[in-house]
């Protein structure tokens, strides 16, 4: 099996991202110890037995609000199975968001614009002129939609998971391209065979364009049946400190206090006499 340029020669910017990674992840769990867990964010990472990226560019707010970005021709994107033209993330102290622009993955994905957001603990998914194997997604998805996108390919949109400390992380988009648990013998449907010239060249593996079965893919691949794991977008944000108004105790009063003033009642009484 041919091993991607990007696992290779990338391995080494792909090596200093996840070395970041793994000092500011840990950092975090410190933190969780302590306390709510700060908020992060990252833009876009790969699993894929080919290839894999590390959570890039990740960000935490530490006291202060941080940010980072990435362009396309980053070193650490280059020979990545998909092509953007650039990622931001975002995280300030009840707050945080990422976005990815001109995303596409082979001919599976497009998307002119993904923007995931968390902010108070509340979030959530936008998306600009997305699509699926050709079929539009939803400008503001529905909170942990998943789209059947064919038989072999799964997308989850607008997924929430709350933590124990009051935190929420908001995932945007993961796209899951798998064949374990399939029959071997079947024949890959027509929207993936259609796909498969263009992720096979994001992948580095030529002969998976010529795939027609569900075994054909496999025979490729290392055991456990992932072709692909995209995971696009994470905010992770808690709500503000709620501070209660101050109980106001009325102030004593000075001196004598003055005397109520008598009220006037008009009555009518009857004339007698």
């Amino acid at each position: 099996m041919k091993t991607s340029k990007w696992a290779g020669a990338g391995a080494a910017a792909v090596g200093a991202a996840t070395t970041a990674a793994v000092l500011l992840l840990g950092t975090a769990t410190a933190s969780a110890a302590d306390g709510p867990r700060p908020s992060n964010a990252f833009g876009i990472k790969v699993d894929s037995p080919v290839a894999s990226l590390p959570a890039v560019p990740y960000v935490e707010y530490d006291g202060e609000k941080a940010s980072d970005e990435l362009v396309g021709t980053d070193g650490s994107l280059k020979d990545a199975p998909f092509s953007v033209r650039l990622v931001t993330a975002e995280a300030d102290e009840h707050s945080a968001e990422s976005s990815v622009a001109d995303l596409e993955v082979g001919g599976l994905l497009k998307a002119k614009l993904l923007r995931t957001w968390c902010e108070d603990g509340d979030g959530g998914l936008q998306i600009v002129d997305g699509s699926v194997l050709g079929v539009a997604l939803p400008e503001t998805p529905a909170p942990s939609l998943v789209i059947p996108a064919s038989p072999l390919l799964k997308l989850t949109l607008n997924q929430r998971d709350e933590h124990h400390d009051g935190t929420s992380t908001y995932t945007g988009l993961t796209l899951d391209l798998v064949t374990a648990g399939k029959d071997p013998k079947a024949a890959l449907d027509e929207k993936t065979r259609g796909a498969l010239p263009d992720l096979a060249g994001a992948l580095h593996l030529p002969k998976l364009a010529d795939a027609k079965t569900v075994e054909d893919l496999t025979a490729l691949l290392p055991a456990g049946g992932s072709v692909l794991s995209l995971t696009v977008g994470s905010a992770t944000c808690g709500p503000a400190d709620e501070k209660a108004e101050p109980t106001r105790i009325p102030e004593p009063a000075t001196g004598h206090p003055e005397a109520p003033k008598p009220a006037v009642t008009e009555y009518s009484l009857p004339v007698t006499g």
